[in-house]
This record gives structure tokens, sequence and C-alpha cells, in this order.
């Protein structure tokens, strides 16, 4: 039996921001604890809210949902460029690879929607500043009303 389908769309979204030019393969998902000193820009992928919901236009067998997912982006402050501009680079970076396929190259999911992003929160507590700043998205799916991986 295949993963729940929420857990094969965190996997998928996950791959799909490891290795972007920016961030490169400084990424996680569930990260609980700050990245190491050592390392300047990272990505931790979050699963939030998976909500069923009904369309008129829906069969009795399957179910749509609508699952939040939460990209964290940690930017060491590490030269003399605004971070805010390497925050936008990087918002950029992932867009541009979550987006390619809206599909997020899995067959049941409707759409891919990019959704806020909220304002960078800097931490100065550190050796080197921080900013952190989440970059929230919707997947719509499809599932059976039976089976969360079919």
């Amino acid at each position: 039996m295949a993963d729940n389908r929420a857990e094969q769309i965190m996997d998928a979204f996950t791959t799909l921001v490891t290795g972007l030019t920016t961030t490169g393969s400084n990424v996680e998902r569930d990260r609980a604890y700050a990245f190491d000193d050592s390392i300047n820009y990272a990505l931790a992928v979050y699963q939030g809210d998976d909500t069923p919901f009904d369309r008129t236009d829906q069969n009795w067998f399957n179910i749509n949902h609508d699952l939040e997912v939460s990209i964290v982006i940690h930017a060491r402050l590490a030269s003399s460029t605004p971070i805010s501009q390497t925050l936008n680079l990087i918002r950029k970076e992932i867009t541009a690879a979550v987006l390619a396929d809206y599909t997020l190259g899995l067959s049941f999911v409707i759409d891919t929607v990019e959704g806020n992003s909220l304002k960078p929160v800097i931490d100065i507590g550190g050796e080197k500043p921080i900013a952190i700043q989440t970059f929230n998205w919707l997947v719509k799916y499809e599932r059976s009303r039976t089976d969360p991986s079919a």
C-alpha cells in the first residue's frame, strides 16, 4: 500500500525545493531545531491543515482535500546584501521549482496555489543575525473516501 496521499505530497514538495541555487541541499522536513551556524541558507518544510471538502460535481467514490504546506526560509546575514533581497530571491527559486508542474508530479494533485508569505522575523541573538520567513502553499488533491492512500 502506498503512503497516505498527504505524505506523498509532502515528500514531493520537499524533493522539489531541494537543490535550489541558494539553499542547495539544506532542506529538512519538520525541523524542530535551529540550523547550524555554519549554514547560511536553509529551508524547513512543514505540513499544515489537511481539510476535506465536497464539490457539487464530485463523484461518491472520491473526496477533495486542501493541504496546507509551509516552507520556512532561514537566511543568515552573510553579506552586505539586504536580507529582504535574499529572502525574495529564495522565494522566487521556490516558486519556480514548485510551479514548474502544479501537480507536483502526482496524478491525484488538482492544483498547487501559492499562498501568503509572512513578514520576516529577524533574530539578532546569535553570532550572525538570522531572518526567518514563512512561505505558505495550498495543495488541492483528490483521494478515495475509504483509503487515504488511494
